[in-house]
């Protein structure tokens, strides 16, 4: 759960011998709860960390001269938290730092985009500020730095709604992130060692919390884990594991090879997974009942001729991930489960979003996304209805049945393992995932 978020100027302080007397000067902060305050805010980030992830934002990544890094991820040294910082430093020199404070055990890959979208938002708010301050005028230096306040709440909000994930948005972490993408990947092509899959993420990012990555897999129930407690060697042939069945693998007493396999706890890939669109049949209904003839043949031909051709399986990956992004943004997820029950007239949509909600950024990211659509009735009154609703697709992976097969032929798994695997598809065939 997210700390707080701490905002800062950063000054030289230069003094008369010439030296300077580096600091960093308060702007505001926001808590989420009582037990910090402007009084105790080191209990949360030190000075020594604060300089730390300074030098992390001005060093480069590249280690090119002058350049920065606008956003750092990582633990903090002298307490037990994580941090998602943000770094600007305008045309006149002048640096700023907003920390985003969270638990050690938080997926901080889960708010980056809010936090990216609070930077964005800073930038213009830290300018301000800057004016302000050189005016020396109290209430306009007041109302910037409340203006700053306001938006660390926000995010703040934001963040919490979005650490109660429901079973869609659960999929949709899935999608989002390369790490999780790369491990579905890896169970589609066989079961897999904790191990192996560890060191796979490990390589691709490694500060992230790989049992933190495996969470939503497990809750949803499409991958199982157990524990191969054999790891001694197995006598097989090759020839053996070709003209066995894809149900039962067998051992023979032709040509045996020794090879030895890995203990330990293995994931199993038992439901494959895809975030897919599909027409709103409740809308389609409600329209239809509406009266409103014209209104509903117009709908009925634009969802007709989107889905005609239509089909999740070839959807880009840019296109999944994009839809996935939608459900993890708390605004935009609440007015799609908003439209899911009904359309409206464009000028009395009920009033279900946060106070500080862009409707008309709503509305124009959502119809980007040919999620949302706006007709025009015989009256030339605007109505707003979804025009596609974004879905889960839960498909049995027979795919993986020769995959298993070939794996074991290869010497990639173990006869164990593969047994498993066989046996796992077979019980958990009738098993439902709920949305």
């Amino acid at each position: 759960m997210i700390k707080g978020i701490l905002t800062f100027r950063f000054d030289l302080n230069p003094q008369n011998n010439g030296l300077i007397n580096p600091n960093f000067r308060i702007i505001d902060f926001a808590f989420s709860n009582k037990q910090y305050s402007h009084n105790n805010y080191n209990k949360l980030i030190t000075k020594n960390d604060l300089f730390g992830i300074f030098y992390h934002h001005t060093s480069g990544y590249q280690n090119i001269s002058k350049q920065y890094s606008n956003y750092y991820l990582g633990n903090l040294k002298q307490t037990p938290f994580k941090v998602i910082s943000f770094y600007e430093q305008d045309n006149n020199g002048n640096q700023y730092i907003a920390l985003s404070v969270f638990d050690f055990d938080d997926e901080l890959e889960l708010y980056y985009d809010l936090i990216k979208d609070l930077g964005q938002k800073l930038s213009d708010l830290f300018n301000k500020y800057r004016r302000a301050k050189i005016s020396r005028d109290l209430k306009l230096i007041e109302v910037a730095k409340e203006n700053i306040l306001e938006e660390l709440k926000f995010t703040i909000f934001q963040v919490e709604r979005l650490s109660n994930l429901t079973q869609l948005q659960k999929l949709a972490l899935i999608f989002r992130g390369k790490e999780r993408t790369e491990i579905l990947e890896q169970l589609r092509s066989k079961p897999c060692s904790k191990s192996f899959l560890k060191e796979k993420i490990r390589n691709m990012n490694p500060n992230i919390n790989f049992d933190i990555l495996m969470e939503p897999f497990f809750e949803l129930k499409i991958v199982r884990r157990e524990w191969i407690s054999d790891g001694k060697k197995k006598y097989v042939s090759k020839t053996d594991g070709e003209q066995n069945s894809q149900t039962k693998l067998k051992k023979t007493e032709e040509a045996e090879r020794e090879i030895v396999m890995e203990e330990g706890e293995y994931y199993f890939l038992v439901k494959d997974i895809l975030i897919a669109r599909g027409p709103n049949k409740a809308i389609v209904q409600s329209i239809k009942g509406s009266g409103k003839e014209e209104l509903f043949k117009k709908y009925k031909e634009l969802i007709d001729n989107y889905f005609e051709s239509y089909d999740p399986f070839s959807q880009t990956q840019k296109e999944i991930v994009d839809l996935s992004s939608v459900l993890l943004k708390p605004d935009l997820y609440d007015f799609i489960s908003l439209m899911r029950n009904n359309f409206y007239p464009l000028d009395k949509i009920p009033k279900i979003l946060s106070p500080w909600a862009d409707f008309n950024f709503i509305l124009e990211e959502l119809s980007r996304l040919d999620i949302i659509t706006i007709l025009k009735d015989a009256k030339k009154r605007k109505w707003l209805a979804l025009l596609s609703d974004i879905k889960p697709l839960i498909i049995f992976p027979e795919f993986i049945l020769p995959n298993i097969r070939k794996a074991y032929i290869e010497q990639k798994i173990s006869f164990e393992v593969a047994q498993k695997a066989y046996d796992l598809l077979e019980y958990t065939y009738p098993e439902k995932v709920d949305f």
